[in-house]
């Protein structure tokens, strides 16, 4: 009876030590899920705080920092992807990667110049069929830009495409011509498109904004990087 009665406690001590294992892995896994989760918070936090006027070397060291750890875009997935740690490189080229932008042709003209050709085509208003716009095509070396100008009371503009050819355009020549199709998809991950000579991002860091960027290779190198953005 006496060794029957220390079997049955060494059983019993041993099943209250396995319950007590089991609930510290659970309390071990609830901490870590808060901990993920507190740490991605934090990254979204951060992102969203990001300066619009980050410098030239802040690219170029956050594009070494990422190279490791580019991922795909999952069958699914939006073609937007607004900024995180991993992607608010894409972002920051995407809404400020250009010179000149959100100024009318005529501010364009007394920032750089005269440009070489105008081309002005008159079309509809898709809001107001009645109302006649007109598209405007502004062509200087090494820079296309298009625009919708809306002929409202105050008439303004609204830039749709920019094709850019001259680094002096950008603000990021490090990810404009003359880069490598590596060196940009270390910079920004795998891009949402992509053909033979071509890779495309869809990015923004603030709802409403960003853009589409194509970047054109020829011989391994950036030939072109193309701004696209859509009007109401």
């Amino acid at each position: 009876m006496k060794s029957l009665a220390i079997f049955l406690g060494v059983v019993a001590l041993v099943a209250c030590e396995r319950r007590q294992v089991k609930d510290e892995s659970r309390t071990t896994v609830r901490s870590a899920t808060t901990s993920v989760g507190d740490t991605l918070i934090t990254a979204d936090r951060d992102s969203s705080s990001r300066k619009a006027d980050s410098k030239v070397s802040t690219v170029t060291s956050a594009a070494s920092s990422t190279s490791a750890g580019v991922t795909s875009v999952e069958e699914g997935q939006t073609l937007l992807h607004f900024s995180s740690p991993r992607d608010s490189i894409c972002g920051e080229v995407a809404e400020h990667g250009l010179k000149i932008r959100d100024i009318g042709r005529h501010a364009v003209a007394a920032r750089i110049g005269k440009p070489d050709s105008v081309r002005l085509q008159p079309s509809p208003n898709p809001h107001r069929p009645a109302q006649t716009d007109t598209l405007a095509d502004v062509f200087y070396p090494g820079l296309h830009l298009q625009s919708w100008v809306v002929a409202a009371p105050q008439a303004y503009e609204i830039l749709l495409e920019a094709d850019v050819s001259d680094n002096k355009y950008l603000n990021y020549p490090q990810l404009g011509i003359g880069a490598t199709p590596s060196e940009i998809s270390s910079a920004l991950g795998d891009p949402h498109e992509r053909t033979d000579d071509t890779y495309t991002y869809s990015c923004a860091l603030h709802v409403m904004s960003g853009a589409d960027i194509t970047f054109h290779f020829a011989g391994g190198r950036v030939t072109r990087v193309d701004y696209r953005w859509e009007a109401d």
